[in-house]
């Protein structure tokens, strides 16, 4: 069973903003990371309590492969929220 993902205006921001600056880095490089952004959204969607809780166990976090970008979301018996998405080494 997937569960639906819900994004918020932040969330959705930052997404664009780091495919915008991947994309300057080097052509294609964007394109790249949205697919493994994807990729791991499928993940989450499929299995959202698989990953590790922090801030105070109420998100999870995962990380983007190959990216230092890290997916923050929380999850219920219905949904699962992302708040936000933030790269690492900005």
């Amino acid at each position: 069973m997937s569960y639906p993902l819900l994004f918020n205006q932040q969330a959705n921001e930052e997404y664009a903003e780091a495919y915008l600056w991947y994309e300057l880095k080097q052509k294609g490089l964007g394109e790249r990371f949205m697919q493994c952004a994807e990729k791991r959204l499928n993940q989450i969607s499929e299995t959202p309590e698989r990953y590790s809780k922090k801030y105070n166990l109420r998100f999870r976090e995962v990380k983007v492969e190959d990216f230092p970008y890290m997916i923050v979301h929380e999850f219920s018996s219905k949904k699962t929220d992302s708040y936000c998405r933030h790269h690492t080494r900005k």
